[in-house]
């Protein structure tokens, strides 16, 4: 029985989940030293080069980490980072991925170091994380999640007041803040990326002395459990289960089940689903994947599947590290508000890696993090949907739009907290990204927002501060590999930086249409950096207002930002400013280009 449980365990997690190869899509990025003459020469015109473009920081506040200041600094880094983090999602083993987000989350705590191999059994490691995670949090934790989980959570204070703002401040907003840092500083990071090595190194679940009784936990086929007073070890068979817990460890052989989660709070959850079309319901906050102050891993190998959360769920942390991956069929995700990879002082990752998917959500989602986050949304192939909106009014701009705050977005806590890093990657397929204000590879005050599609044929629709927009010190980038697109917005969108910020669209190939109304398509508003690159095809353009778009940039506080609108290559038809094959300055530091072969 020994063995058979160990070769059924090999060859369902091991096979399916270690060893799983992802599909080579034919489109071959050109590489970041593609654009390396195309700009230089373009920035000559300009007099400056590429070393003068991004903003240095001589003061940062408190929580900023390393990574958002070297791309404020240098944001042409920007795009060999995406394809990195593309390159770890596509390796062979998921733990690989995770590793590299738990590095690059130590750009938050310079004194991170990797724990050696511990080789405990599934309960020690339980206990003594659950341990080290209560203890990282110390006599303030619940003074922390308060302060953390107050502010995302009071939805009805949100849509009662006008202007949004005003909830903000009713709240004494700048000793929260001051409250919030000085307890975020004390969180010993250390203690989660150390939970989630150690239940990385479990090799084997299956030898343990099982319970007498019923398993409390479960319904259903039950081959073993134990409880370990840090949450149950339950290995399920091939019948349909169900499974309630709000943590522990759970490995299911297969069949359709059903996950009925708590709150995940401080404490180390861990699920391995080897086949089946199984249904995640979070029954409260901080659930399915989702953690306050702990480690949340879901891994399912196959099935059309279901995720449903509320707030702060479905590969979402705050003060932890989630993990969901889902490894192949048609799913559907469905979240609330900060959930499908989502993340304030902490790091959350969504992987899927095939099938056609959905992602449906409201606000804060799909690729987002909050004050000093990490936040990850990926998916590798299969035509998927996103859509993100329909929770806050946007009441200070538009009375029928929505904040969407995702897909590929970052946001401080403006003055006094810094942003992260929010990135949405797909990889091949023919997709749809629907939000609507602050979305699409947007920041906020010294954050980095990015969504970067790799081919197929894509539809962006969106309203303002979107598609490569960076702003109040920050820096947000779209990029698109091949495909022909469709890009719809308002303003301050399509290569657009707003306020000492930088605001870039990159579009590799295929035959695009691109629709503004102003501040878009590479405009450089109040002293930004603003690059609108299209590197082939033939492609429309319309813009509304053509006086402050298409490398377009003005003066402000005595000095100038840069604006620049670059088509590389093809036959290209334009509404408003500019026309095919032709090149002018425009005002202050502006630059139209339209070339139909290139330098």
């Amino acid at each position: 029985m020994r063995q058979i449980i160990c070769i059924i365990f090999f060859l369902a997690t091991v096979s399916n989940i270690i060893a799983q190869e992802i599909p080579a899509t034919d489109y071959q990025h050109p590489g970041s030293g593609y654009y390396e003459s195309f700009l230089s020469s373009a920035l000559k015109i300009l007099r400056t080069e590429k070393s003068d473009v991004g903003f240095s920081i001589t003061e940062p506040p408190p929580l900023l980490s390393n990574a958002v200041r070297r791309f404020m600094k240098n944001p042409l880094e920007i795009p060999e980072f995406l394809r990195q983090i593309l390159s770890e999602a596509e390796k062979l083993k998921n733990s690989r991925l995770l590793l590299s987000l738990c590095r690059l989350s130590a750009f938050f705590d310079t004194s991170f170091s990797e724990p050696l191999n511990s080789s405990l059994s599934p309960d020690r490691v339980l206990i003594i994380n659950s341990y080290l995670l209560a203890e990282s949090f110390g006599k303030n934790g619940d003074t922390l999640f308060s302060l953390a989980a107050g502010l995302l959570r009071d939805e009805s204070s949100l849509l009662d007041l006008d202007p949004y703002e005003e909830y903000l401040y009713s709240l004494d907003y700048s000793s929260y803040c001051s409250s919030l840092t000085e307890y975020a500083l004390q969180v010993n990071l250390n203690a989660h990326r150390k939970a989630v090595f150690e239940l990385l190194e479990i090799e084997d679940l299956t030898f343990f002395e099982s319970e007498s009784s019923d398993c409390p936990y479960a319904d259903g086929e039950i081959t073993k459990w134990k409880d370990t007073g840090a949450g149950p070890i339950i290995i399920g068979g091939y019948s349909r289960n169900t499974y309630n817990i709000d943590r522990g460890i759970i490995l299911d052989l297969g069949g359709n089940d059903e996950y009925r989660l708590g709150a995940n709070k401080y404490s180390v959850t861990m699920i391995i689903d080897c086949g089946g079309n199984d249904a995640y319901y979070a029954e409260s906050d901080f659930s399915v994947a989702g953690t306050f102050g702990g480690v949340s891993i879901v891994i399912d190998s196959s099935g059309n599947d279901l995720y449903m959360g509320s707030y702060a769920s479905i590969g979402s942390s705050i003060f932890g590290i989630s993990f969901l991956e889902d490894i192949s069929g048609d799913d559907i995700y469905i979240g609330d508000v900060g959930c499908l990879g989502a993340s304030a002082c902490g790091t959350a990752l969504l992987l899927d890696r095939s099938g056609n998917d959905r992602y449906l959500s409201k606000a804060y989602s799909q690729g987002c993090s909050g004050f000093s986050g990490v936040g990850f949304l990926t998916d590798l192939s299969g035509n998927d949907n996103y859509v993100c909106k329909g929770v806050y009014l946007d009441k200070l701009r538009f009375s029928q739009r929505y904040l969407s705050f995702g897909q590929g977005f970052s946001i401080g806590l403006r003055p006094d907290l810094p942003g992260g890093i929010g990135v949405i990657i797909d990889g091949e397929g023919n997709d749809s990204y629907d939000s609507d204000v602050f979305s699409q590879g947007c920041a906020y005050w010294y954050a980095l927002g990015c969504l970067y599609d790799v081919s197929g044929n894509d539809i962006y629709t969106a309203s303002q501060y979107v598609q490569g927009s960076g702003v109040h010190l920050a820096v947000g980038i779209i990029m698109d590999g091949d495909g022909d697109d469709i890009y719809v917005s308002k303003s301050v969108s399509q290569g657009c930086g707003h306020d000492l910020s930088t605001g870039m669209l990159i579009d590799e190939g295929g035959n695009d249409i691109y629709t503004g109304e102003g501040l878009c398509q590479g405009a450089g508003n109040a002293n930004s950096w603003s690059l609108f690159i299209e590197s082939a095809g033939d492609d429309f353009y319309t813009v509304k207002i053509p006086e402050n778009s298409r490398g377009w940039s003005d003066t402000r506080r005595g000095y100038r930002g840069t604006g620049l609108f670059l088509d590389i290559r093809g036959n290209d038809s334009y509404v408003g400013i500019g026309s095919d094959s032709t090149a002018f300055l425009r005002k202050d530091m502006g630059l139209f280009l339209d070339l139909e072969d290139g330098f």
